[in-house]
């Protein structure tokens, strides 16, 4: 059964915030991952780290649970250039608890 994704009722600015995707970004990966997420939450998603501005980002993936040492590349983008191709950004609330639906 899905849970459900706390997520904020806003989206975050275009080009202050830097998003950082973890590990290698082939379509079977991501197609893999969205697949997983239909499963866990009912929904096809990509989740990504995101910080306000670059100077922040080398101690994000240094620091973060979800990157830390176990991914050896990331790849950057802004929230706007994800919307421009057609990717939704969804905000997941600073609330990490899950429930389920």
């Amino acid at each position: 059964m899905p849970h459900l994704l706390p997520l904020r009722g806003e989206q975050p600015p275009d080009d202050t915030v830097v998003t950082i995707w973890a590990g290698v970004m082939s379509s079977d990966t991501l197609r893999r991952t969205a697949a997983d997420s239909l499963e866990d939450f009912g929904a096809y998603l990509v989740s990504v780290e995101a910080v306000i501005d670059d100077s922040s980002v080398s101690d994000t993936c240094r620091d973060s649970a979800r990157i830390g040492d176990r991914y050896g590349k990331v790849r950057l983008s802004t929230a706007g250039r994800l919307r421009s191709a057609d990717w939704c950004c969804w905000q997941r609330s600073t609330d990490r608890t899950s429930t389920s639906s």
